[in-house]
């Protein structure tokens, strides 16, 4: 699933009844940095693919955590 801007997402999120868990930057390539939004929805987990700058935002306005993978 790819996911625009972040109030939208938090828009979809509301409406799904989703928790956003946190985010990651978990890739790097051609100079291009790639996040994931991980949601918990009705017990289960969701990884939503995001522009690294969206997940982050979402992560500042609903204060979870961010990590970015090792590789990066």
């Amino acid at each position: 699933m790819i996911v625009g801007c972040p109030h939208k997402f938090e828009f979809a999120a509301r409406k799904l009844g989703a928790h956003v868990d946190y985010v990651v930057v978990n890739d790097l390539a051609d100079d291009t940095f790639f996040a994931r939004i991980i949601v918990s929805v009705n017990g289960e987990r969701m990884e939503i693919d995001s522009r690294p700058s969206d997940a982050i935002a979402l992560a500042v306005r609903v204060q979870v955590p961010i990590y970015a993978e090792d590789t990066v």
